[in-house]
């Protein structure tokens, strides 16, 4: 029974992270951040500039913190490993000529400071027969070490903010959540209180 118990305990605390939604977690001390979960929507059709049609949807925040520093980088991600689309037919975008499939651009300019996500799809995508389209993210780590200081404080702003969907680049998508990475610490702190949830539980059931 206390093995159950402090399993029962363990598996609230993690089923308590899953969600339907995409999740930005951002870690500032390594400066690294990921996506979890998964969402479903309608993507909008885009021409990819080495060759080929396929879709593109995309999140975006303004009004974040400007610093008087004017700046504007792009984080592109050449591989398939940052996150996979369904139905069968649409693929993580690999036509462009660097092979990026989601970016993350962080500009300041004109006293403006945004964060401006997106998901690239290709293959045989006909708007509106592929349509919803699933995105999973895959939890992949990323660095954002080669932002700027001032590129940095913009993207970590956006902690505790959702992004919505850019008007006109897509529909159904709810806005990606954007989070701290735990320290390890809280993480264990956590766990441990969770087992201590547990063996109380058993005692209780124990005395009646």
């Amino acid at each position: 029974m206390k093995i159950t118990a402090i399993t029962t305990g363990l598996g609230l605390l993690f089923a308590s992270t899953s969600f339907a939604v995409i999740e930005l977690r951002i870690n500032p001390n390594e400066e690294t951040f990921a996506f979890f979960g998964s969402d479903e929507g309608n993507m909008i059709p885009f021409s990819f500039s080495g060759g080929g049609n396929g879709a593109v949807v995309q999140f975006r925040i303004d009004g974040l913190p400007s610093p008087p520093t004017q700046d504007s980088t792009i984080l592109i991600y050449n591989d398939d490993l940052t996150f996979t689309t369904s139905p069968v037919g649409t693929t993580p975008g690999s036509n462009f000529p660097d092979g990026r499939d989601a970016a993350i651009n962080v500009t300041n300019s004109g006293g403006v400071a945004r964060v401006i996500v997106s998901f690239y799809a290709e293959g045989v995508f006909t708007i509106p027969n592929r349509n919803p389209v699933t995105i999973t993210t895959l939890g992949a780590e990323r660095s954002y070490a080669g932002f700027s200081s001032v590129e940095k404080e913009i993207f970590e702003s956006t902690i505790g903010i959702d992004i919505p969907l850019t008007p006109g680049f897509g529909t159904g998508y709810d806005p990606i959540s954007v989070v701290a990475v735990p320290e390890p610490e809280a993480i264990y702190f956590s766990v441990i209180g969770v087992i201590a949830f547990g063996l109380a539980v058993m005692r209780r059931r124990r005395k009646s």
